[in-house]
């Protein structure tokens, strides 16, 4: 399982700015049209949280204009997911909850516990919370509520909980509630997902371990994706410390490498054989902004064209992204999967690969990307698990909200 290619599918249904101002109302009901009271109610990737009232109410105010993901849980029923656009007023929404059909049997003991048990534990421990230093102070709560499947035919492990995995993270100061959707790790192809709902709560610490857990969250956010892509709607990539790269097809540029062996001094890139005749080339982006159209304030765009398609190519354009704000850790060298940088810099890195699956990404204020499955991250920011994620709410030290 050393550098497991895996992919994160983290449902960030995030929104809200630090000025926010609009709400999100809603009823919660049964497929038969009736009140459902006591559902827990969430916001994706956020610390909002509530219990829907007696009549099956809900309310989240202080919200900006973005992408939402509010999620209803209740015992007996099927989790309810609504994905949902704030633009300048607010939104009422009615979430339908359907009863469970697996409740029964996820409540069932089993006599004759698994003897593999402890080694799918510590395999779904690693590639759920991951490696990271501040993956290595969390603690998965309740192992119980996880429950596995292995398929020899296929060797392949899949995950499944009927109820909150609940994670403390010791290195962030968060007690996290996460939801799972999925789970698999694909030891055939040596691929590996899982996907899911997660909720936030600070944890409760002395004014020093308050101050360690800010300074790591400010390393965390800060190498993280979302960071990349605020920058980007605010305009401010380059003086953050980004540097990217735009993975491109150009016939007669890529003849010209490879006849000449040799690399253009005005192309800084690098390349690599597809078959005998195709290749493609990774070219700095002069500016970044170029990258992305304005659709308006609250939305940018990142549309692709598509690629030549054959051995070791993309579908899609991909952007090589590099942070030179921080080093890349030490353990990822060693359990990652590191990407090679186009050209030698003079300073640490940190390098990661945003490849798309669909014609267009957009792109909201807190830096969340819809949808949600049209992409995929590769290198540094894919070797980050729930160990180093932060809530939506979260913008660095200095500005909270």
């Amino acid at each position: 399982m050393n550098k497991l290619l895996f992919i994160v599918l983290i449902f960030f249904g995030l929104g809200a700015t630090a000025q926010g101002t609009y709400a999100i109302n809603g009823t919660v009901r049964d497929e038969k049209g009736a009140t459902v009271p006591g559902a827990t109610v969430f916001i994706t990737n956020s610390k909002y949280i509530q219990s829907a009232n007696g009549e099956g109410k809900f309310s989240f105010s202080s919200l900006g204009s973005g992408t939402y993901q509010v999620v209803v849980k209740l015992i007996g029923f099927e989790p309810g997911v609504k994905d949902i656009t704030v633009n300048n007023e607010p939104v009422n929404i009615t979430v339908v909850l359907k009863e469970s059909n697996t409740i029964l049997n996820s409540v069932t003991i089993n006599s004759k516990p698994d003897p593999n048990r402890e080694k799918y534990l510590a395999w779904f421990i690693k590639d759920f919370i991951g490696e990271t230093v501040n993956s290595r102070q969390c603690k998965l709560a309740n192992p119980d509520v996880v429950r596995f499947h292995f398929d020899k035919d296929r060797n392949d492990l899949t995950a499944t909980a009927a109820d909150f995995i609940i994670i403390e993270n010791k290195a962030l100061g968060y007690k996290i509630k996460y939801l799972l959707h999925d789970f698999e790790i694909d030891f055939k192809n040596s691929v590996g997902f899982y996907s899911g709902y997660p909720s936030f709560e600070d944890m409760q610490g002395s004014e020093s371990e308050k101050k360690r857990w800010e300074a790591n969250r400010k390393v965390a956010y800060l190498s993280s994706g979302r960071h990349f892509f605020r920058s980007v709607m605010s305009n401010t990539a380059d003086k953050e410390g980004f540097i990217v790269y735009k993975q491109i097809d150009d016939p007669v540029l890529l003849e010209s490498i490879m006849l000449e062996k040799k690399t253009p001094a005005r192309f800084p890139m690098m390349y690599r054989k597809a078959d005998s005749v195709k290749a493609y080339a990774t070219v700095k982006v002069p500016d970044i902004n170029t990258l992305f159209s304005n659709d308006n304030k609250d939305f940018k765009t990142f549309r692709t064209e598509r690629k030549i398609v054959g051995k070791d190519t993309l579908d899609k354009e991909s952007l090589i992204i590099i942070y030179i704000g921080q080093p890349e850790s030490d353990l990822f060298t060693r359990f990652g999967k590191p990407i090679k940088v186009p050209i030698k810099l003079p300073y640490e890195h940190q390098v990661s690969q945003l490849q798309l699956y669909t014609n267009e990404i957009m792109i909201d204020n807190n830096g969340v990307l819809t949808p949600d499955r049209g992409y995929k991250y590769n290198g540094y920011w894919a070797w980050q698990r729930i160990g180093d994620l932060t809530p939506f709410d979260y913008f660095g030290s200095n500005n909270q909200q």
